[in-house]
């Protein structure tokens, strides 16, 4: 006899777990799955970004034509206010 699991159950009982044994069960996942994940650590990066080459670079004024943007200051501090008290996501979509 086969049982259908779904994903919140499965997501429920991990939330039971101990945090050692929730690490234990992640570290299974990735010795599983290890060709899906991202090496843990990358090396640094190779050149270092300048103040010259940030301001050569197509990141400053990209934002120059866009007509919804009267003031950049308070444009700027309403993206962070709105990063820094945002919910996490829930991936069991609870």
């Amino acid at each position: 006899m086969q049982t259908t699991v779904t994903f919140n159950q499965i997501v429920t009982l991990i939330k039971q777990l101990s945090l050692a044994d929730q690490k234990r069960l992640w570290e299974w996942f990735r010795q599983q799955f290890k060709d899906l994940f991202l090496p843990i650590s990358s090396p640094p990066p190779t050149k270092v970004m300048t103040a010259k080459d940030l301001l050569e670079s197509d990141l400053i004024g990209m934002w120059a034509d866009r007509i919804d943007i009267t003031d950049s200051l308070t444009f700027a501090r309403q993206l962070r206010h709105q990063a820094e008290t945002r919910e996490p996501y829930d991936f069991a979509g609870q």
